[in-house]
């Protein structure tokens, strides 16, 4: 579950951030629910809001995982800053993906 600070209340409803829905939603979401997945991937528009979160928790399957429906959906620069804010995952990645040479 997210941090307790992710959580809002809208109209009596507990509400996480997308960020955070997305970082700790279950890894079969995104083949069950794909057109829905795809269109909170597309909703997000700063990349640091989901990754202050998968920093602060170490998230390192989920970072690959959403670098992926990233690169999916053609948000490219937001899947390389997943990848590049963990050194583990970017050498699991530098032999499958081609990776241009500027900074995130």
């Amino acid at each position: 579950m997210p941090e307790q600070t992710k959580l809002s209340i809208i109209e009596g409803f507990r509400v996480y951030s997308l960020a955070a829905s997305l970082v700790h939603c279950a890894k079969n979401a995104f083949a069950q629910q794909p057109i829905q997945m795809r269109t909170l991937l597309s909703i997000v528009t700063d990349a640091y809001e989901v990754l202050n979160i998968l920093l602060d928790g170490g998230h390192v399957a989920c970072a690959g995982r959403l670098a992926g429906a990233f690169r999916n959906i053609a948000k490219s620069q937001t899947a390389r800053a997943a990848i590049y804010a963990f050194p583990e995952l970017l050498n699991i990645c530098q032999g499958k993906l081609v990776f241009p040479t500027t900074n995130v």
